[in-house]
């Protein structure tokens, strides 16, 4: 009879599987009625499973001769593989051509946004962190800048965002998310940059920042995105909804080994590796915490106020399964259809581009473009009106694609 091999690797593999499984089977519960999303269980599940607590899941045991060091390559490794998941995730989720479309929000978020997030973190870490220099702040915020793909689903996507969030805010947060994972680099390269060839007073980082800061300050404002920030409501929620996580876990991984090993640098360097990873670690912590919670607080709030949900923009939609529960903002069509509310995906061709539909209704005969059916939609939510916007889209679909 075979042995099983209860390897560290195996044990890992089973730990993950079972939360996956486990939380797939009661997630639906957790997200429509509490909206709490997948980062705050994981992380609560590790902490009683690691070596804190339970000392179940412990990487400074793994391996034949395992050593200190290994966690830090262990965690780089993964955060590595989380972030190309992650991106291609946000890259899926996003509309077809988005990117082109909003391209000048897109280089707004990407560029002068990102500069004046870097820097105001940078003051942050100077005014938290004791005995910090300008530029080993420069290099932990730059770790702390990018915003997490995965963790911003929760606001982008989940059944609080299709209720309350407008589709366009939505996609520019998850489009932004995706986005900024790699344009940390520059600012970490140039932090590292100025730390080893600048003065010693850091004279160079304080003016480069000086100089940052007085040509972006005043480009945040939602009249420069009006298209996807409307007022400055959105624009607060936009920008309080930043989440960090896998990201800068990988971006202090990925610094520590551009530094001397503690104790063998001068004295600037080895107080930067002393403390950046626990800076990084507790800010990372901090926000899957915050960030996790604020969504059912939010809920809450707007029960409280009586904030009704977003209306707009009903599609029919089809069940994948008669199993599968309607969405939190949607009514029931029939049993194979329902009307979905503010939807984040949409169809890419434009309405005016769908053919003439010819639908019989008793003994008269009733001609409408897709334009009009869509008007029906938004006028009247009756079945009779409803159904024929699916045949519409399949029509069309059949004849791009030249089926019958």
């Amino acid at each position: 009879m075979p042995n099983m091999d209860v390897s560290d690797l195996n044990t890992v593999i089973a730990v993950l599987g079972a939360f996956i499984i486990i939380f797939g089977i009661i997630s639906v519960k957790i997200k429509s009625r509490w909206f709490l999303g997948e980062a705050l269980p994981a992380v609560l599940i590790g902490i009683i499973l690691g070596p804190i607590l339970a000392k179940f899941l412990d990487s400074l045991r793994w391996g034949s001769s395992p050593s200190p060091e290994q966690t830090s390559t262990i965690t780089l490794g993964l955060t590595r593989i989380m972030i190309r998941v992650q991106l291609v995730i946000a890259g899926y989720q996003v509309p077809a051509k988005y990117q082109l479309l909003r391209w000048k929000e897109m280089a707004l978020c990407l560029l002068p946004i990102m500069t004046v997030m870097w820097l105001c973190t940078t003051l942050c870490m100077l005014a938290t962190v004791p005995d910090l220099s300008l530029l080993s702040a420069l290099v932990i915020a730059s770790c702390v800048t990018c915003t997490d793909p995965i963790l911003s689903q929760a606001i982008a996507k989940g059944p609080f965002a299709d209720k309350f969030v407008a589709r366009d805010l939505r996609k520019i947060i998850s489009s932004e998310a995706g986005a900024n994972d790699g344009f940390g680099f520059p600012f970490l390269m140039l932090a590292v940059y100025l730390m080893r060839h600048a003065n010693s007073d850091g004279s160079s980082g304080g003016h480069g920042a000086e100089a940052a800061a007085e040509v972006v300050a005043r480009i945040h404002r939602p009249d420069f995105m009006p298209n996807v920030c409307k007022n400055y409501k959105e624009a607060f929620f936009m920008g309080y909804f930043g989440p960090i996580g896998a990201g800068a876990v990988f971006y202090v991984e990925h610094t520590r080994h551009l530094y001397p090993e503690l104790g063998h640098g001068d004295e600037e360097e080895t107080h930067l590796v002393r403390v950046m990873i626990s800076v990084v670690y507790v800010l990372v912590l901090f926000s899957i915490v915050v960030h996790g919670l604020s969504i059912p607080g939010l809920n809450l709030i707007y029960k409280f106020c009586g904030v009704k949900p977003i209306m707009d923009d009903a599609v029919v939609v089809r069940r994948k399964s008669v199993r599968v529960p309607t969405p939190v903002i949607a009514e029931v069509n029939d049993s194979k259809t329902f009307v979905a509310y503010n939807r984040f995906s949409r169809p890419v061709f434009e309405p005016g581009e769908l053919p003439v539909v010819e639908e019989r209704y008793g003994g008269g005969i009733c001609i409408m473009t897709a334009v009009g059916r869509r008007r029906l939609i938004r006028s009247s939510l009756r079945r009779t009106e409803l159904r024929p916007a699916v045949n519409v889209i399949a029509l069309y679909a059949s004849v791009r694609t030249g089926s019958k």
